[in-house]
């Protein structure tokens, strides 16, 4: 595309993410490279445009959004958070293809690695730890050109390096038998993960996303290699189960709003088409050039936007049933600025609907293991679960208009998800959540070193 080298060099400025940082988890890059789409077009779109005189500091309105209604200074984990963050050691390259493994499937160079970056990074888990038990996490944000595009945001690499670490660590912690010093890092994990959420820009909410799916995939592993006691899974699956009702995952889009309306105030000249300047792309689009202005961009945007909200808190299943998706590309079609967001906003609605099946299969595997210390044998079905108290409630698969599907198999038993094709595939896992199940139970192996 023809914005893909400048938006790739904007989302590096924006998170403080390097090349070589494997920011990649779930997928995610697909939806940041459409994000560097969006971002790219902002840029070119500054050195096409005449510039009008910005009225509205949308940069001040995004703090002010995304600051707690009832901050409280004390609650606040973020001055912990900086200075953990200051102090991590990046992970080390040679590192960075194998961290997901279990630690009995490193070999005896990549558990070398590991420990000795783990003992490098202990002195944050205190920090970590004590931001951990504060309500949120929040700071104003800021751009020395006062402009939405230039917000620089360098902790985020920091968020997934202390995710890392502390997943890494809990592993190690696990082998060792010490349970609840590991499932205590876990839950640390997936409380800050959780602080990414709410009304945060777009790609805060996506690093959130990665680190709680981290703590998540490492929380199912610890409970597959090791024999946790029935009060530890107890404790732990209160734990999770109240982070994830206390920080719902439904995700927002204002703070994306805000940036558009700031490029948008920035961008256009009020007696002049823009789009005649852009002969190079009008072809891809059924509109006429002329027609393309401020106002005409604000209105599809609006419509676009009021639409996606009305449908935000829809799981994948029923967008497809509703044709949600084809709706708004519907709208968004209108015009070509608009059209180049939508897409972003649909796929992170899908990573997000990933990390909230993987909590829901996390709680559940939990209930199923008490089930099975408690009564000797694992439940006939989830509805067994319930019934017996161990869930409020049997949570539906985001991808189907059914539950996750649980079957009994010999002494153990399967839990997956029909994932993105939406069909059930007798369990044959895809990692990648398309073209099969996703299993969260038995756990997969990871393939790295065989």
């Amino acid at each position: 595309m023809i914005y893909e080298k400048n938006s790739q060099n904007i989302i590096k400025k924006q998170t403080g993410i390097r090349e070589q940082s494997g920011f990649s988890l779930i997928h995610i890059l697909v939806v940041i490279f459409v994000l560097m789409v969006i971002w790219g077009a902002v840029r070119l779109g500054r050195s096409l445009f005449v510039k009008s005189q910005p009225l509205i500091d949308y940069v001040a309105m995004s703090n002010e959004l995304s600051r707690p209604e009832d901050f409280d200074p004390n609650q606040n984990a973020w001055p912990d958070l900086k200075i953990a963050f200051d102090n991590l050691i990046d992970m080390p390259n040679d590192l960075t293809p194998v961290y997901k493994l279990w630690p009995d499937d490193m070999n005896q160079a990549q558990l070398k690695l590991a420990a000795d970056w783990l003992s490098q990074n202990e002195k944050t888990i205190p920090l970590l730890t004590l931001a951990a038990a504060k309500k949120y996490s929040w700071h104003p944000v800021e751009s020395k050109s006062n402009r939405m595009g230039d917000i620089w945001l360098p902790e985020l690499r920091s968020y997934r390096t202390s995710a890392q670490f502390l997943t890494v660590k809990a592993k190690f912690l696990a082998v060792d038998n010490d349970l609840p010093a590991s499932l205590g890092l876990l839950q640390t994990t997936y409380k800050i993960g959780s602080f990414l959420t709410g009304h945060k820009s777009l790609i805060e909410q996506l690093v959130g996303i990665s680190v709680r799916h981290l703590a998540l995939n490492a929380s199912i592993e610890v409970i597959y290699y090791t024999n946790p006691s029935e009060q530890m899974l107890a404790d732990f699956q209160k734990a999770i189960s109240q982070i994830k009702s206390e920080y719902p995952s439904t995700l927002t889009f204002e703070s994306e709003r805000l940036l558009f309306l700031d490029e948008l105030q920035r961008g256009f000249d009020d007696e002049k088409s823009i789009w005649a300047m852009m002969e190079n792309i009008k072809s891809a689009y059924d509109v006429d050039s002329n027609n393309i202005t401020k106002e005409s961009t604000l209105e599809v945007y609006e419509e676009a936007y009021a639409y996606i909200n009305s449908v935000i808190d829809k799981t994948p299943f029923e967008f497809e049933k509703i044709g949600a998706e084809e709706q708004i590309l519907r709208i968004a079609k209108k015009n070509p600025f608009v059209h180049l967001v939508m897409p972003a906003f649909l796929q992170v609605i899908r990573l997000s609907s990933r990390c909230s099946a993987q909590a829901d299969a996390l709680i559940l595997i939990l209930a199923i293991e008490r089930f099975k210390i408690q009564n000797g044998i694992y439940p006939d079905s989830l509805y067994a679960l319930e019934n017996a108290g161990f869930i409020d409630k049997i949570p539906l698969d985001p991808f189907s208009p059914n539950p996750l599907v649980y079957r009994k198999t010999g002494d153990s038993f399967i839990l997956y998800s029909f994932a993105e094709d939406m069909d059930d595939d007798g369990g044959k896992h895809n990692e990648k959540w398309t073209d099969g199940d996703y299993v969260f139970w038995p756990v997969q192996k990871n393939a790295v070193n065989e």
